[in-house]
């Protein structure tokens, strides 16, 4: 198949390998799979280098992932300085703030973090390249799972359901690729 081909061409692991290997085509793994690391790792290898979206997937990620009892982990957000650096973090994707006003939120963020999600609200807001904010989006992405939510199945499908989203023409232009079809 094409696009086994075309992935081990990006290295992908042999358990991702055999994960794919289930699949008639790239469309339907990538719309099976509950594993945001996995996704946000594809959309590296594939050359996805869009700062902005990857920041606004961490927030939403602080935001929205479901901690199983109806709260997300946004509730978990208790000192405003936490909050606001995730505010600040989306402003500055849409270019509504300095580079510097990201810095002293990111900064106030890191002083109030006394749990993991604190932690992932600062970070998500720390860098400006893409590299970075891809690493921030794996990182609010892990760290908002693994802090607090009894159930991580729903929290790993509610984010990697987000992340296709966001990313939809970037895992159409992927599974063309791996279809050996022009984009």
């Amino acid at each position: 198949m094409k696009h086994i081909d075309y992935l081990m061409g990006l290295r992908v692991c042999d358990p991702g390998l055999r994960y794919i290997a289930r699949y008639q085509s790239p469309r339907e793994a990538l719309e099976r799979c509950h594993r945001p690391n996995w996704l946000l790792w594809l959309l590296e290898k594939a050359g996805v280098r869009d700062a902005r979206r990857y920041r606004l997937y961490a927030c939403w990620c602080v935001r929205n992932t479901p901690l199983g009892d109806g709260r997300t982990v946004w509730d978990l957000l208790t000192d405003e300085r936490s909050r606001a650096a995730v505010i600040m973090a989306e402003r500055y994707a849409d270019g509504h703030v300095s580079r510097a006003q990201l810095s002293s939120a990111a900064a106030a963020a890191a002083a109030a973090a006394i749990v993991a999600t604190s932690f992932a609200a600062a970070h998500s807001a720390c860098d400006t390249n893409a590299h970075s904010a891809i690493d921030a989006a794996y990182d609010a992405s892990y760290d908002a799972i693994y802090s607090a939510i009894p159930n991580v199945s729903a929290a790993r499908r509610a984010q990697a359901n987000e992340l296709r989203e966001m990313f939809a023409a970037a895992f159409d232009m992927i599974e063309a690729k791996a279809e050996g079809k022009e984009w």
